[in-house]
């Protein structure tokens, strides 16, 4: 009895799937039938997906026109037209066919210099905790300190370890690079002992390493293999110089033991603060270590020590003439961060790049140099040259207007540009727009109109 219900059912299953199929098919006949009676040009625009309405920002052009360029590493170009197309930039320089789909800004009477890049900074834009302690993960494009930071022209900022953008207009492609340093502690003498024995076990390791894989390429069978077991990662890295070590120290007192470090363990090296770097220079620049400093710290000499010591005005120019890569920072405010603040003094905060770089001038620095230690230096320092500090074709997007000098005081930035977009104009923010507006600001306008074809 259960058989022939079981069996009544199951062929009743494959009735109404016999009759399903014929039905799906019938319907799909009649739809090929419906698309056969069109013309054959509607089947075949029915047949392609939609085209955008617009380019991809990956595909569109900006050109920016009439300007005197800042490039940093190629000189001043004057009256010069920098095309930029997506997120970076496509031409520089003169006599530059500019397509008609191009978006265009007037930058008649204004300087255009890349974005400044700041090797030091914090408390710009990110705060708080959490996304796995990742700075780029806790951005907030929305915060009075990003607004202040990109009105001064600040482009590229280094919080923590990590190089990342600023931009008001929204979180995308902000990153740049993580783990830009290995820091490092070598003050008291317990750190020195345990720094020395980790970079020793594993510069033994590299050294095995090498010659496990040469006797492998000679195909020597006692080639084994070294085991990693203590060995730390990081300093590994360090001394393939994928990544340089940042030690955080201001005398020189505090300098020399790490240089005699380096002597012996070669890897490249940063020095961040470098109150009195400029008394060492001669020794920082035999072993190529570069430096983080802010030319504007005081610190009056200590008349008991028998060697140079405090801070000097003239700590920049000293640098240069030695040979030794700096890049400049404010200096600290009262809580010894590098917040971008707004307590009225100036100076105290990242707002004062370029009055940073103009204070070393007085020192005696060149004004080249000076424009380098705010764009390429930092950039090259942070390993991050291949895209930002300078104004080169293949390079990211980032350049911002000024309406002079930015090495003067009075100067102001007009418009700030990340990655092709513009992300602050300052005749349409409320920052500064009410301070010595421009008769005819920069603003971006739209492509020229197609042009039509007469009947």
């Amino acid at each position: 009895m259960f058989l022939n219900r079981d069996f009544f059912m199951l062929a009743f299953a494959k009735l109404a799937l016999a009759l399903g199929l014929a039905f799906a098919q019938s319907e799909s006949n009649a739809a090929a039938s419906t698309q056969d009676s069109k013309p054959a040009s509607s089947r075949a625009a029915s047949s392609k997906p939609a085209a955008p309405e617009t380019q991809s920002n990956e595909e569109s052009f900006l050109a920016i026109v009439n300007a005197d360029v800042e490039t940093v590493t190629a000189g001043r170009l004057r009256g010069a037209t920098i095309l930029v197309k997506g997120t970076k930039i496509w031409k520089v320089g003169r006599n530059i066919t500019i397509p008609d789909s191009a978006r265009r800004i007037d930058a008649t009477g204004l300087r255009i210099y890349p974005g400044l890049v700041a090797a030091r900074a914090s408390g710009v834009g990110v705060s708080g905790f959490g996304a796995g302690g990742r700075n780029a993960d806790r951005y907030n494009p929305f915060t009075l300190e990003v607004l202040g930071a990109m009105a001064a022209g600040l482009t590229t900022v280094c919080q923590g370890d990590t190089v990342m953008k600023l931009k008001l207009k929204g979180v995308d492609d902000i990153l740049v690079r993580e783990n830009a340093f290995l820091r490092l502690q070598y003050n008291s003498a317990q750190e020195r002992f345990d720094l020395r024995d980790k970079l020793a076990r594993a510069q033994a390791y590299l050294m095995d390493v090498r010659e496990f894989e040469a006797k492998k390429a000679a195909n020597d069978p006692s080639a084994k293999e070294p085991k990693k077991e203590g060995v730390d990662d990081n300093l590994l890295r360090l001394l393939r110089r994928e990544v340089p070590a940042r030690f955080e120290v201001d005398n020189a007192s505090g300098m020399l033991p790490i240089l005699a470090l380096l002597d012996e363990y070669r890897f490249d090296c940063v020095f961040s603060g470098g109150l009195e770097a400029w008394t060492v220079a001669n020794d920082l620049s035999r072993r190529s270590v570069r430096v983080i400093m802010s030319p504007r710290r005081r610190e009056l000499a200590d008349p008991r020590r028998n060697a140079p010591n405090g801070s000097s005005p003239e700590a920049a120019a000293i640098l240069r003439r030695a040979g030794v890569e700096f890049a400049l920072y404010p200096p600290p405010g009262f809580d010894g961060g590098d917040s971008v603040i707004f307590d009225g003094i100036a100076g105290r905060d990242l707002q004062t790049l370029g009055m940073d770089a103009a204070w070393a001038t007085r020192g005696g620095l060149d004004d080249q140099t000076a424009l380098e230690s705010i764009t390429i230096s930092p950039a090259r320092i942070l390993g991050v040259d291949q895209r930002v500090g300078s104004i080169e074709p293949g390079k990211d997007a980032d350049l911002i207007l000024t309406d002079g000098n930015l090495l003067d005081y009075r100067t102001f930035v007009q418009m700030s540009i990340v990655n092709g977009t513009v992300q602050y104009e300052k005749a349409k923010a409320g920052l500064f727009q009410h301070i010595r507006p421009l008769q005819s600001p920069p603003t971006e306008v739209p492509a020229r109109p197609a042009k039509q074809e007469s009947k």
